[in-house]
This record gives C-alpha cells, structure tokens and sequence, in this order.
C-alpha cells in the first residue's frame, strides 16, 4: 500500500490508495475527504485520469522530466 503523508488538502492527513470497483481514488485517512482528478493529477498519482486535456508540448515537457 502506498501512503502520501500530511498531503490532504482539507486537513494536511495521511492520503492512501483506495481501490473501488470502478477506479482507484485516493482517500485520506484521518477525515475521510476523496481528492478530485485534479488534485490527484498534482500528487502525479499514476492512475489519475487528467480533469483537463493536456497540450502537446505540456506533454512532451514532463515525459523529459
């Protein structure tokens, strides 16, 4: 199980990978708040599905990264 420590948004706890039938999402511990795509995209969560389309060179950019 992969944790992300103090990284909640609405109460800086513990966040972990909670997998449901329909995808995996990141919860957090301590008050239970579920991270929007958005906010799991900033944590470069690897199944996080992108909220907004991403451009070509933004692409490009962080695959060198």
């Amino acid at each position: 199980m992969r944790w992300w420590l103090k990284s909640c948004p609405k109460c800086r706890g513990d966040l972990f990978r909670d997998r449901s039938w329909e995808e995996l999402t990141l919860k957090c511990l301590q008050c239970g708040h579920t991270l929007s795509r958005l906010q799991q995209g900033l944590l470069r969560f690897p199944s996080a599905k992108p909220a907004i389309p991403a451009r070509a060179e933004e692409v490009e950019r962080r695959k060198a990264a």
